[in-house]
């Protein structure tokens, strides 16, 4: 998603100004400045409804796991010692995943745990409370959040811009600058 700040998503399209998402600061993505952090909140583990062979990120050993795709939440599995096909030699491993799936399309993280596509998902909170918790959700009573948080701190997330100078202004008007000088 930074790649827009660059380019458009078609040719001959602008590229956007600000990126206003879930979005947490990762040294990965380049060329991109970020505001001060405008919410925190945990990230989490759902299974389906009922499901108690999964009571943990232990329980997942051998199983497979749906995660967001941002580089932030492969992060936090892997400090956690979650190891899947791409990290398995890493050290510190001690749940060893049949399969890691990252999911970015919104409308299939929800349906891809409940019809047993993974065995879990591990997401920030707001993207699974209200799928599992509001009888208005297609998914309510299908799946369900486990309690606490698999980060050793809370989940973050700011707006992004172009790192340049003309994009100063844009962060400035909504949220103060973090680092960012004029």
């Amino acid at each position: 998603m930074t790649g827009l700040l660059h380019v458009g998503t078609k040719q001959r399209e602008q590229p956007v100004d600000v990126i206003w998402s879930a979005l947490p600061p990762n040294a990965s993505y380049r060329e991109v400045a970020y505001s001060e952090t405008y919410t925190y909140l945990p990230f989490v583990l759902a299974r389906r409804a009922g499901d108690t062979r999964i009571r943990k990120l232990e329980d997942l050993d051998g199983k497979v796991l749906g995660v967001i795709n941002d580089p932030g939440a492969f992060e936090v599995l892997e400090a956690a010692g979650v190891r899947w096909s791409a990290n398995r030699d890493k050290p510190g491993g001690r749940i060893f995943l049949a399969n890691l799936v990252a999911y970015s399309d919104q409308g299939r993280i929800h349906d891809c745990l409940a019809e047993g596509k993974v065995d879990a998902f591990c997401v920030d909170l707001p993207i699974y409370y209200w799928a599992s918790s509001n009888p208005a959700s297609p998914w309510f009573g299908k799946i369900e959040i486990l309690p606490g948080n698999l980060a050793s701190k809370l989940y973050y997330y700011s707006v992004a811009v172009a790192a340049s100078p003309a994009s100063v202004s844009l962060l400035k008007a909504s949220i103060p600058l973090s680092g960012a000088s004029d």
